[in-house]
Formats: C-alpha cells, structure tokens, sequence
C-alpha cells in the first residue's frame, strides 16, 4: 500500500475545486476528506474538535457512515489517540506501521489498532482546536513521503481558513440577530414611553402648581434609562470574544455574588459550589449568571436571598439559582424560553432574554420552576459544549 504523485496531484486539483464551490463547511470538508483519503490511499479520514484541557476529541466530519470505525460524534480520551502526539508537537506526525515504529504498546494503537496514520493540527489563531487525520488498520509499504505531508498540511491549513470565514459569518449573523431584535424592542417602547412622558410634560406645563401624576413620570424615565442600560449590554455581548476558555465555574459564580451584593447590600446571596469545577465557556457566561442574581435581588422584596448551586457530570454542568421572591411571572419565563414577543417591553424581560441567548450559544438549556417558596431557574451547559461553529450549522435561531 502506498501513495503514487499522480493520485496525490489529482486529489489535490479535486480539493481545490470543492473548497473554491459554493457548498456549507460540511459539504466541502466530506468531499475534501475522501479525496484526500483516496490520494493517500488509507480507509479512513476524519476531521476532529480536540479540548486539549479537557482530554476531549470527537469527530466533526468523516468518510466513514454511522456504524463506521469514526463516524461522526464519535469521542474518544484524547490520550488513547494518536492525536494527542499531533498536538503536543504541533506538528504532523506521520506513521506508516505503528507496531513496528515502538508504537506497539501506545494506548492509541492498543484501543484503535490503526497501523497507518498521518494526522496535522487544526488551528484558529493561536489555538488547537482539532486535527486532520488520515488512518488505516493496515501497515504502508513505504513511509509517507514529503509530498503526503505536505498535502495533510495545506489541506488542514485550508480548513482552518474556511473555519475561520464560517465564524466571522456566524458572528455577524449573531451580531445582526441582536441588532434587529432589539430595535425592535427599542422601537415598541421608546414609541409608548415617550407618548407617556409627553402626556405628562403638556400637563405639566399647563399645571404648573399641580403636577400631573409625577410617580408615574418617573417610572416611565426610570424605565427608559433602564432600557438604554441593556442596549448598551447587549452591544457589548455582540461584540464580546466568540473563543471558548476554561473558566472556573466558582470563580465566576462568586465575581458575580460580589458584584450583585455590592450593588444590592440588601441582598443575602450564598453558594454551594464544588472545589474543583471548571468549564470551558465563552467569557458571556459570567454576564447570563449576574443577570440572575441581579433580577433576584431587585425584585425579590425588602430583603431577598438567593442560592446558586452548581452540580457537575462528566456531560454537562448545571447552575441553578433559587430565590425566595414571589415568582417570575408567566410573561417573563417566554423571555428565558427564547422567545421575543411583546413579554420584551421592559428591561426585565431584555434582561432575562439575553440569559437565554447566551446559554442558548453554549448549546446549553435553561429550565425554570416556579413555587409558592420562589423561583429557581437552572443553566445547564454541556461539559465540553458541543460549539455548532466547528460543524458549520450556526447558533440555533
């Protein structure tokens, strides 16, 4: 078995032509890696989404169906593949028969048996984020020459490109999903408010030594203010860092406990969170659990306490914050269920909405619960999320 110039040129013209098609970034990927894989004549090729902090690999795109030996979501450890080599060294590692190089005894050839492989980093920036791999039960004739891992290197460095495009789409998309949305919120109540305070003003003026229900006044200003507050959240929200990091899930619980009770003294706020708990999230996490504690702690009475518990899996991590306030009404709970009706004509309800949104980008649910005893609301987030971006279907609409 082996690669002659003839099939590795003839798969490379081929590649070109699709990735330069009109095709989403799965379609292009999955043509791309059977080319690639007939080219180098191996069995099988598939594109993986590595979490190196969190030992994660799972396959995004193969050649292989369903029931294949790498189909698509497949997961592994990441220390029980060959990969895990490929992003230590941040180079590709070429292997043409595993058993017979030293690698006889490796966790990677032990759980998968592949003898040929030949796997290049994926990057975004500075970043691993996954690996090109193209693997074979069986041994190769001869080592993969120059011009094999030259071919896995251009085509890995051309899929991070057209990763890098699908997020810069994906972001303007998100970026102009919020811009209409909350226009039109703005437009709803910036109209209505606005009649409200010119009411008054005209009677105002008219009425100088009587003023026309002048509490009413003022909560329709507090309103607007409010209001202008959350766009200015949502426009730093769009524009925020789309990377995922790990995060400390404590840390960020208690940054926010802090910030909310320095602002609202009134306010008891405890937590009942694990030692070790970290989760790779992008940096609006911290945002959707301050804007909990923040609604729980305005409107929760004279004196409100609030709990934030945090439960861990290996699958996902669940932050639940329960106050004792009198409950979130039915309008509010539409906001944290996605919806962006007229439920949206306060900052309440902004506010609750942009929680969902954020959780939602995670790929993560947000369940609500209301009782006689109070409002308990849960984020969970999968541990690591799934990152739609790197399959090229987007945030969910």
């Amino acid at each position: 078995m082996g690669t002659s110039e003839g099939e590795l040129e003839d798969a490379l013209i081929g590649v070109a032509d699709i990735l330069d098609s009109q095709a989403d970034f799965q379609a292009k990927t999955e043509e791309a890696l059977e080319l690639g894989a007939d080219g180098l004549g191996v069995e099988h090729a598939h594109l993986t989404r590595i979490v190196p902090e969190l030992g994660h690999w799972e396959v995004i795109a193969s050649t292989d169906p369903s029931d294949g030996a790498f189909p698509v979501g497949a997961t592994a450890d990441l220390q029980e593949t060959f990969c895990r080599r490929t992003i230590d060294r941040d180079n590709t590692v070429a292997l043409y028969d595993a058993p017979n190089q030293g690698w006889a005894d490796d966790p990677a050839y032990e759980t998968h048996g592949m003898k040929s492989y030949i796997g290049t980093p994926l990057r975004l920036g500075d970043r691993p984020v996954g690996t090109l791999c193209f693997v074979d039960e069986r041994a190769r004739d001869d080592p993969f020459d120059e011009a094999a891992v030259a071919f896995a290197d251009w085509l890995a460095s051309t899929l991070a490109s057209e990763l890098r495009l699908q997020e810069r789409e994906l972001a303007l998309e998100s970026y102009d999903r919020l811009v209409s949305i909350f226009g039109r919120i703005l437009r709803h109540n910036l109209r209505n408010d606005l009649t409200v305070v010119r009411g008054h003003v005209e009677r105002l003026i008219e009425e100088l030594d009587r003023p026309h229900d002048p509490l009413q006044l003022e909560s329709t200003l507090e309103r607007l203010i409010a209001l202008t507050e959350k766009s200015r959240e949502l426009r730093r929200i769009a524009e925020e860092d789309s990377t995922l990091v790990e995060q400390s899930v404590r840390a960020v619980v208690e940054e926010s406990r802090t910030a909310v009770e320095s602002e609202y003294p009134e306010a008891t706020i405890s937590t009942r969170i694990p030692e070790e708990c970290h989760l790779l999230a992008f940096p609006t996490l911290k945002t959707a659990i301050q804007e909990l504690l923040e609604n729980a702690a305005k409107h929760g009475g004279e004196a409100p306490t609030c709990t934030v518990t945090v439960e861990t899996a290996a699958e996902a991590v669940t932050i639940e914050v329960a106050d004792d306030g009198p409950g979130l009404p039915e309008h509010e709970r539409l906001a944290l269920r996605g919806e962006s009706g007229t439920h949206l004509a306060h900052s309440t309800g902004v506010g609750l909405w942009i929680v969902w949104w954020i959780i939602d980008s995670h790929d993560g649910t947000v369940q609500t619960s209301v009782t006689a005893s109070g409002t308990r609301i849960a984020l969970t987030i999968p541990r690591p999320p799934m990152n739609r971006q790197l399959v090229g279907t987007g945030q969910s609409q």
